[in-house]
């Protein structure tokens, strides 16, 4: 039976997460920080589609804060990459591209590697899935 997390539990929480974070230095936050960002990001049962729509929620917030902020340079920059996040998901829908790292490597060096080693470990997932689920028929 699962427990109800009360308000005071949620006091507990919140001051635990502050205490870790005053006890760790800047540059391990900031380690942690990208790591968890990384995890989101990144994660191994996800597609390009929804990687894709990923960038593009991101970009959207980033217009709407330089609209807010008078920022037209960043307005102009931000949406110029969502027109390429927007062709590249026309062109994943349509099955004319199948791999999408290459229009990403442009964008931000490094990726291509990251996306790589995602694709491995979305694979390996997959085909551990499969291996489990024959094991649970048998």
């Amino acid at each position: 039976m699962f427990r109800q997390f009360t308000t005071e539990d949620k006091e507990f929480q919140t001051k635990g997460g502050r205490e870790r974070a005053l006890a760790m230095s800047p540059e391990r936050r900031t380690m942690v920080a990208r790591q968890a960002a990384y995890r989101r990001w990144y994660r191994a049962n996800a597609d390009d589609l929804d990687r894709v729509e990923c960038y593009l929620r991101l970009y959207a917030k980033v217009v709407a804060r330089a609209l807010a902020e008078g920022n037209d340079d960043r307005v102009v920059r931000a949406a110029a990459a969502m027109g390429q996040y927007e062709r590249m998901k026309i062109s994943l829908r349509q099955a004319r591209m199948k791999d999408i790292t290459p229009a990403l490597s442009e964008i931000e060096p490094g990726l291509e590697e990251k996306l790589a080693a995602a694709r491995q470990r979305r694979t390996a997932a997959d085909r551990n899935q499969l291996l489990s689920n024959k094991a649970g028929l048998v």
